[in-house]
């Protein structure tokens, strides 16, 4: 009997040192996906049906956006979709339902030209998360307000929340600013027609 003691007890304390080292792994492991994926890790965690398959499905994405074959815009391209975007917010003023619609359509066309997967919305705010954990909680909310305005009469103040959240992420996936204030002016007119336009969606 003491034999067996002496020499379960160091066996014992071995695999008690590696499963407290295989925690700590872990847990290391949980602090990374946390710190990058901020407030996408709470809501995965807590929509999940344990823990394990939450940290599994964050895991999931990483490695999928890490195969994709990603890129930035060139130059060009970021020009031109900002000077796109200039007009739509403009357009937003008069016409904020067209202008919502058309900012949807425009996340999904800068996201497919960068080498994203679009057919699924779903599909999209998840690889989003990869990259962008905080836009991607704008851009839900904005795509969820459109859906909406769909089927129904969605109030003006709530299409400007989803225009906004929309430019957070575009802004995101351009790599540019484009709040209106910062755009050019040729006179003292267009300044004053941009106060207006700045009002109604900042």
């Amino acid at each position: 009997m003491n034999e067996l003691l002496t020499i379960g007890i160091p066996i014992l304390g071995v695999l008690l040192l590696i499963a407290l080292g295989y925690l700590l792994w872990q847990r290391r492991k949980d602090g990374r996906l946390k710190k990058q994926f901020g407030p996408e890790y709470d809501r995965v965690v807590e929509r999940a049906d344990d823990r394990s398959s939450a940290l599994d499905e964050l895991r999931s994405r990483k490695e999928r956006v890490s195969q994709l074959e990603l890129r930035e815009l060139n130059s060009d391209e970021k020009e031109r979709f900002s000077r796109r975007w200039i007009e739509i917010q403009r357009q937003f003023v008069d016409q904020p339902v067209p202008a919502v619609e058309q900012a949807d359509r425009m996340i999904v066309e800068i996201m497919e030209l960068r080498g994203y997967p679009v057919e699924h919305y779903r599909r999209r705010a998840a690889d989003l998360s990869v990259h962008f954990p905080k836009a991607v909680q704008e851009y839900r909310q904005a795509h969820q307000i459109a859906e909406r305005n769909r089927s129904e009469r969605v109030p003006t103040e709530e299409l400007r929340q989803a225009f906004v959240h929309y430019r957070t992420l575009f802004e995101k996936l351009v790599g540019v600013d484009v709040r209106i204030s910062d755009a050019p002016y040729d006179s003292h007119s267009d300044h004053d027609d941009h106060s207006e336009e700045e009002r109604a969606v900042s």
